[in-house]
């Protein structure tokens, strides 16, 4: 079920907890512990950090003369005003003038009570990033011998071409750069992956050999100055150069939960592009489908129903790294996580033949990442928004193989107290024809702690009612059951 204004990125991780396999709704709260409430805390394998990974994209297809930034990475402000600052070392070499690959630099976020004097407590159940700073350290060019051009003779201008600072340079500012602070709209998880994309080209950052303007300084063909020109870094961040409220990276859950369902029939896979699906991969803010189960064609399915084609192409493996330009942090690796890549074409490369490098990120295995799994799991994810609307997937499992047999996929409304589903060979569609429509009990949502809350961000466990039975693929029958909210 996909509409313009919401993608279903229904992303199953299969938890379970006691009286989730039957086939009725549990009249009583799952797992009991002594006080009468539900304990689910710590059913998945998530870590306590979270992470955001800034993916920086450089390149125009132009070759002569190379130019290449040092970027640093930038401090990251919450919506409480809390700054994560950056982490020392971590600086990217971008060639500004060719396509290139996405370069990776990684933040390590953390969540709840502070125990560091001076560092403030922030949310626990997630922690919104409302400003990002972008910085570098120096440019340097295949044309200097010798020489870095630091941000003090990096001049900012705002002309709109590079070719006109390259032409009339008494036009340039006389305002040298310094780190410049953008909106954003990045939320971080515990033991999840948030990405966002920076994009730099030599219309942005590059060099100017012109006389610099009378009174300011002596540059020239051998000693030139720098330039970062906002307008046109604006346009290819932003697609607008003149609203500063619609200027805003915003970042995207990028680390997916999989699921293999090649065990399922053929027609009740999702078709894409030809391929038919052996793996889904979901993660709260977008899914996937590929055409393997341990490595493949990758899909990436848009959220604009109006692009052609509505998917994003690239490839997944189970490796832990893609080339030297993406690798996992060591604490993620241990519960054997793959990658993903996804691609475009080449615009330097004529022919259209050669593609690169657009995202990258990682995906892990539901086996990996839930303590225990009945044959029946339903689960919700949170997107970026962290609101009342979050994705729900329910699967079955064969009691006698444990493989995927039937899987479905939709999303619940906390606020509305309804949820829908739709089979999994629907996901491309955007107006599934078959849909499954539920209630929860708002008297049955549980915290970690296994008490009652209405506090969407704190729910961990709850019950569902279907309106009318669902029968799976081996027969038998379910009313509804209990799910898991896939988050630490």
């Amino acid at each position: 079920m996909r509409n313009a204004s919401y993608v279903l990125a229904a992303t199953v991780v299969a938890t379970t907890i006691a009286g989730c396999g039957g086939s009725a709704v549990s009249s009583s709260s799952p797992a009991t512990s002594g006080g009468g409430g539900s304990t689910v805390s710590n059913l998945t394998n998530l870590a306590s950090i979270g992470y955001i990974e800034t993916s920086y994209l450089s390149g125009s297809g132009r070759g002569s003369g190379t130019v290449t930034a040092d970027i640093t990475l930038g401090d990251f402000t919450d919506d409480q005003g809390n700054t994560v600052s950056t982490t020392p070392g971590s600086v990217v070499n971008l060639q500004v003038d060719a396509y290139g690959g996405p370069q990776v630099i990684r933040s390590a976020i953390t969540f709840g009570t502070s125990t560091t004097a001076g560092v403030p407590s922030t949310d626990a159940n997630s922690r919104l990033f409302r400003q990002y700073v972008f910085s570098f350290n120096h440019l340097n060019s295949s044309l200097l011998v010798g020489q870095n051009i630091p941000p003090s003779q990096v001049f900012v201008v705002d002309n709109g071409n590079m070719a006109d600072d390259e032409i009339t340079p008494n036009a340039l500012s006389t305002t040298t750069f310094n780190n410049i602070t953008y909106n954003a709209h990045i939320r971080a998880f515990p033991g999840r992956f948030s990405t966002f994309t920076v994009r730099v080209d030599p219309n942005t950052i590059g060099l100017n050999f012109q006389d610099y303007p009378v009174g300011v300084g002596t540059f020239g063909a051998a000693n030139p100055r720098g330039i970062f020109e906002t307008t046109q870094f604006n346009f290819i961040n932003f697609a607008d150069t003149t609203d500063y409220e619609s200027r805003v990276f915003n970042g995207v859950l990028s680390d997916y939960l999989s699921f293999d369902i090649s065990a399922m029939a053929t027609a009740d896979k999702p078709s894409i592009a030809s391929v038919v699906g052996q793996r889904v991969f979901f993660s709260g803010d977008t899914y996937g489908v590929a055409d393997g189960t341990s490595s493949g064609k990758f899909y990436q399915l848009t959220k604009d129903l109006s692009a052609t084609p509505p998917y994003l192409p690239g490839t997944f493996n189970t490796n832990t790294s893609i080339g030297t330009t993406y690798s996992l942090p060591s604490d993620s690796t241990s519960f054997l996580p793959g990658t993903y890549a996804l691609d475009q074409i080449d615009p330097s490369d004529p022919s259209f033949a050669k593609r690169i490098l657009s995202l990258q990120g990682m995906f892990r295995d539901y086996t990996k990442m839930i303590k225990s799994a009945d044959n029946q799991l339903a689960i919700t994810f949170p997107s970026s928004s962290d609101d009342n609307v979050q994705d729900i997937v329910l699967l079955k499992k064969s009691a006698t193989t444990g493989k995927i047999i039937d899987f479905y996929y939709g999303y619940i409304d906390f606020e509305a107290r309804e949820f829908f589903l739709n089979p999994i060979n629907t996901i491309v569609q955007a107006t599934p024809t078959t849909v499954y429509h539920g209630t929860i009990n708002p008297t049955k949502l549980y915290n970690g702690a296994g008490q009652i809350t209405n506090n969407e961000r704190a729910i961990r466990s709850g019950v569902l009612a279907l309106d009318t039975p669902l029968t799976f693929k081996d027969g038998t029958i379910t009313t509804g059951g209990t799910f898991i909210v896939y988050r630490r």
